[in-house]
């Protein structure tokens, strides 16, 4: 693989060879091929329990987004923002769905990064087969907040001030890595109440809270190059165009030779 800079000044030898028309196409050819992760997101909108964190209270939907990664065939990564307007109001509670087909077993989950003096959720992921068993806070079964896979719970202590909460525009990063495999779309799943994720928000109106319900989840699948035919190397372009200016040379050796012949 070629980075940069040698594109570049593989390039520019080539001015001596290659008219400016060629080099142009050369060096968009080369330089052309790209490739993104895909990504699952997730926004949570909707508030199908409690008191709603919206408008009127401080905070405008989305209350808070979260985005899977994929990294290589063992590993995801998860940003979890919380996009809270009002300081008084604070996600304690964040669930998602696994593959049904897949065991949570030999998954781990490790934090990796987060905003100031977050603490560090704990995070439950229902082991082995046995999966379903994480409610959302004030997600009642008659109200379809039950049934999860995994659950992050972040602390809710008002101590200093709450410094330690989810809230505002706080960030978590997290790696998540499965020996057996994962990927973005292992995420991609709903309860047996259709639900694909969700928040509890508390802090609303000083002791009330609402459970919040993400919108659909939206896939991007990874990109690349598009399929077609192979591009050639900087060296067999040069050597092409090195062929191709010696028997155009050649040609006008062998004219002005018969010329000379001519003229004897």
């Amino acid at each position: 693989m070629f980075n940069g800079l040698k594109i570049k000044n593989n390039s520019a030898k080539l001015l001596s060879v290659v008219s400016g028309t060629a080099i142009g196409t050369a060096t968009l050819a080369l330089t052309a091929g790209s490739a993104s992760a895909g990504t699952l997101s997730f926004s949570f909108e909707t508030v199908f329990n409690g008191t709603s964190p919206g408008s009127t209270n401080g905070s405008a939907a989305p209350y808070a987004t979260a985005v899977f990664t994929d990294v290589d065939a063992n590993t995801v990564s998860l940003t979890l923002t919380s996009s809270l307007e009002n300081s008084a109001h604070y996600i304690s509670d964040m669930t998602f769905n696994f593959n049904p087909l897949k065991s949570l077993s030999d998954m781990a989950i490790t934090q990796v990064s987060g905003s100031g003096t977050l603490t560090n959720p704990s995070v439950t992921a229902s082991g082995g087969t046995v999966k379903n068993a994480n409610n959302l806070w004030l997600g009642g079964s008659s109200i379809t907040g039950t049934g999860f896979d995994i659950q992050f719970n972040w602390g809710n202590a008002n101590s200093g001030g709450g410094i330690q909460r989810f809230n505002n525009t706080d960030t978590n990063m997290f790696t998540i890595t499965s020996a057996s495999g994962v990927s973005v779309q292992d995420f991609n799943y709903l309860t047996s109440n259709n639900r694909s994720s969700g928040i509890h928000v508390a802090g609303i109106n000083n002791n009330q809270s609402g459970a919040v319900a993400s919108a659909n989840p939206v896939y991007n699948p990874s990109s690349s190059s598009a399929p077609g035919t192979a591009v050639p190397e900087p060296l067999t372009i040069l050597g092409a165009a090195t062929a191709a200016g010696f028997g155009a040379a050649f040609k006008r050796h062998l004219a002005k030779a018969k010329d000379n012949q001519k003229a004897d």
